[in-house]
Order: C-alpha cells, then sequence, then structure tokens
C-alpha cells in the first residue's frame, strides 16, 4: 500500500478528531484489496475497521461500525460534484 494508490482508490470523504488536538480533520477513505484505509495529508493508514468484501460493505462499515463512531459526516465518492 502506498499514498498514491490510496489516492486512486477513493472511496468517501468525511472528517476525524486529530488525535493530537482534538480538532476535526478532513479525510479520504479507500479501498485497497479488503482493507479500509484512511488517507490524510501526511500519508495513508490502517483505518482499524474490519476487512470487507466489496465497497458498499466498506461504506456500510465507515457509517455503522462502533469502531466507527468517530467518523462523521461520511460521504461516498461517487456522490461529490466535481468544480
Amino acid at each position: 500500500m502506498n499514498y498514491s494508490d490510496a489516492l486512486k482508490s477513493v472511496i468517501a470523504i468525511g472528517n476525524i478528531t486529530d488525535g493530537y488536538n482534538g480538532n476535526r480533520e478532513v479525510v479520504l477513505f479507500s479501498l485497497i484489496g479488503n482493507r479500509v484505509v484512511t488517507v490524510a495529508n501526511c500519508g495513508c493508514f490502517n483505518s482499524g475497521l474490519p476487512d470487507v468484501i466489496d465497497e458498499k460493505e466498506a461504506l456500510w462499515i465507515l457509517q455503522n461500525h462502533p469502531l466507527a463512531k468517530n467518523i462523521k459526516n461520511i460521504v461516498e465518492f461517487g456522490m461529490l460534484t466535481p468544480f
């Protein structure tokens, strides 16, 4: 997994609490293989969410899994309007 691969497979955007100072930060979520990864401006990281079968399950987990309770304002990437 690398940053450029993660940027090519973005499935959603949302915001999470920054673990250092408590501010909310906008991040991307990518599906690489069967793993949901968090993509931030400083790199890509394992999201800590369970492995998934497909994009539909990944989007459900981002919105409903107990470990995802810190993720807010999820927007599916396909639903974003290009500028």
